[in-house]
């Protein structure tokens, strides 16, 4: 499977990474991105043609898959600009910033028979399959209530780094870009939602977004939800929770990063001896194995485009929610 990747940035280490496991079934084949000097460097460490330009990328190279690492705000415009060019696409989280550009991906690659992946590693964490396993087999009984806590640090100088982030154009928010795969596990391990209240605010930074908001989320399954998320932790990321309360099962799983098992208690001991063994960190790799094997007709990835467009409406819903300082009903 040959892959161009468009965006050197933080993200990207963890596609090498993957691509660099999966080599006898991926290849890089070219890297693209705005700053000279950047892409002259990369270009020399992972041997492959480099483009300063998209356009001259998407006519000169020939991949199986255009892979998005640039900011949030670019996704849509890049996304549709590779379609247009007749490439399958894979982008980093979010897939867009609104609703409507969501959509009108999803219909562009179906319309040209192309694929449009969104990178959703976490919801492939043996921990989470766990929880969705629980979940289909009535394990849980009902579900009465869940919450995430995101207690994450991002001090100015993270801001300060890169002109794009923190602003309502590029970055999109502490929703969009950090408690994005949390918000998509809940609307995918529950369904949709029917209600959605939300505050948001700029509490601690100097940037456009949001840095900290509280959202409370009624799901059509009759589940309550609630998320806290805020990059104001001092002096570092304090945790990254998830908890799950049900009739005949409540679990919580925190730490800094979803890696700690805190609770884990079901009537029928669900799965009680295997999930202390779960050690696996984030990474990309099992997201690139699901590429794989969809590529060759294995298995079907679900972490399409429409798989992920719950996502962008609730965090839609939660920020019209907070500007007009009343409930969203979806």
């Amino acid at each position: 499977i040959k892959i161009s990747l468009v965006g050197i940035g933080a993200i990207t280490n963890k596609h090498i990474e993957a691509i660099k496991y999966f080599n006898k079934d991926i290849e890089l084949i070219s890297i693209c991105d705005t700053n000279e000097e950047t892409l002259t460097s990369k270009v020399d460490e992972y041997g492959v043609e480099g483009f300063l330009d998209l356009d001259k990328l998407l006519s000169s190279s020939n991949p199986d898959f255009i892979v998005l690492c640039t900011p949030n705000g670019l996704h849509y415009t890049q996304a549709m600009q590779c379609a247009k060019s007749g490439f399958n696409v894979i982008t980093e989280k979010p897939m867009s910033l609104n609703l409507t550009d969501a959509k009108s991906m999803i219909k562009t690659f179906s319309d040209l028979n192309l694929k449009l992946f969104v990178v959703k590693q976490v919801r492939l964490l043996k921990r989470i399959k766990l929880i969705r396993q629980a979940i289909e087999e009535n394990h849980f009984g009902k579900i009465y209530l869940s919450n995430f806590n995101l207690f994450w640090s991002r001090p100015q100088s993270f801001y300060d780094e890169t002109n794009w982030r923190g602003t309502l154009k590029l970055d999109g928010g502490t929703l969009y870009n950090q408690a994005i795969h949390y918000i998509d596990l809940m609307v995918w391990l529950f369904g949709e939602a029917s209600t959605i209240n939300c505050f948001s605010s700029t509490l601690g930074r100097e940037i456009e977004v949001e840095d900290t908001a509280v959202i409370n989320i009624d799901f059509k399954n009759g589940a309550k939800g609630s998320i806290n998320a805020t990059t104001l932790t001092y002096p570092k990321n304090l945790e990254c929770s998830f908890t799950i309360i049900g009739e005949r099962g409540t679990i919580k799983i925190g730490g800094p990063a979803l890696d700690k098992i805190e609770n884990w208690e079901f009537q029928d001991n669900f799965a009680q001896e295997d999930i202390y063994k779960d050690k696996e960190g984030f990474n990309h790799k099992n997201f690139y194995e699901g590429i794989i094997k969809d590529f060759n007709g294995v298995e079907q990835l679900k972490l399409t485009g429409e798989d992920a467009l719950q996502t962008i409406r609730v965090i839609e819903a939660a920020l019209e929610s907070s500007t007009k300082g009343k409930q969203i009903f979806l």
